[in-house]
């Protein structure tokens, strides 16, 4: 968002980008959304902008999408967005060690900014 101070009603243009390591194959499975009552969705892309970006010299795909918000009341409360994403990602086998294989915890692929 270009605002960090929101009054209550105020209606706010923001910018939601959700990053995927390029080359995994990711379905959506539902469209961002708002968690928690004190922000309303005005308004979203019902498609996002798709794009590859280099980020920390890796390479993601990037889906952005654009929309508008409003306060329900005023005071400092956190502004959380969720989405349901399926991300199908190759086994590399198992690493020495490790009877489960590769953590996929080693291998970031969602960030929101």
């Amino acid at each position: 968002m270009e605002t960090e101070r929101m009054y209550s009603g105020q209606v706010v243009p923001f910018t939601l980008k959700a990053y995927f390591r390029s080359g995994k194959r990711v379905t959506l499975k539902s469209a961002p959304r708002l968690s928690g009552e004190d922000f309303l969705l005005q308004s979203l892309d019902e498609e996002p902008r798709q794009q590859q970006e280099r980020l920390n010299g890796t390479v993601y795909t990037s889906l952005t999408w654009q929309g508008t918000l409003s306060a329900v009341k005023e005071g400092e409360v956190p502004l959380t967005v969720e989405m349901d994403a399926e991300v199908l990602v190759r086994s590399r086998g198992r690493l020495r060690g490790n009877p489960f294989g590769s953590s996929l915890l080693d291998d970031p692929f969602f960030l929101i900014s």
